[in-house]
């Protein structure tokens, strides 16, 4: 906000209508200002779930019950789904990290999915889609996520992506193994030593993992760091 308002009075001062920049005069926050801790409880996901669109209610779903980014979710190709055997395959060009990524299923997400692939889109495959237009995730969902989520009575309103962290909690409460819930989240591996690299981790394991997970582990939490 403040780069944005700095570029702004900058265009003011080359125009001439100001004679100084005072955005410049403002310090940077402290990046641990924005540091958050969040987990969102079951009962307050319905609620959230609630004041969404019908169309936004299954994205949210698919987020809640696999951890899956924004990004990765919205551009989600119905080629990469694989319902049958409780699977969805993204390339290096879907995810982050640029390395292909196994994101397993649960079985409470697959009558969502289910439902959702009933509506064929004529101009593009895939799998969310608004009405069968394409859902722009930076501003959309991001637009429609903070007007409609701050009705749920949450605060501070959780974010999106907040819904990862909660799938993060999820797991380690549930016992799912470390390296698999790492492996599921699809966070980089580069920066670490060759022994400390993921093995090989099959389907039927990731499966195992994510039948093992439950979404119920206690009351919402939605910590702030203060400067």
């Amino acid at each position: 906000e403040r780069s944005t308002l700095s570029k702004m009075f900058q265009y003011l001062v080359e125009a001439r209508i100001l004679d100084v920049n005072p955005a410049r005069q403002v310090k940077n926050l402290s990046e641990k200002s924005g540091e958050r801790e969040v987990y969102i409880s079951f009962s307050d996901f319905q609620e959230i779930l609630k004041h969404l669109p019908h169309w936004f209610q299954a994205i949210a779903q698919t987020a809640f019950y696999t951890g899956m980014r924004r990004g990765e979710i919205v551009n989600l190709r119905r080629s990469s789904l694989d319902l049958d055997n409780r699977m969805i395959y993204l390339g290096p060009e879907d995810v982050k990290e640029n390395r292909r990524k196994r994101v397993p299923i649960h079985l409470d997400l697959v009558p969502i999915l289910e439902n959702v692939l009933k509506i064929v889109p004529i101009n593009h495959d895939l799998v969310f889609h608004n009405n069968g237009k394409q859902v722009n995730g930076n501003n959309q969902l991001r637009w429609c996520w903070d007007r409609k989520v701050s009705k749920a009575g949450l605060n501070p309103c959780p974010r999106f992506h907040d819904l990862r962290h909660t799938w993060r909690t999820n797991a380690r409460r549930s016992g799912v193994d470390y390296q698999i819930a790492e492996s599921i989240l699809g966070h980089a591996t580069r920066h670490k030593s060759s022994n400390t690299r993921y093995g090989r981790i099959s389907d039927s394991e990731l499966l195992r993992a994510v039948d093992l997970m439950t979404f119920d582990h206690g009351t919402s939490e939605i910590l702030v760091a203060q400067k």
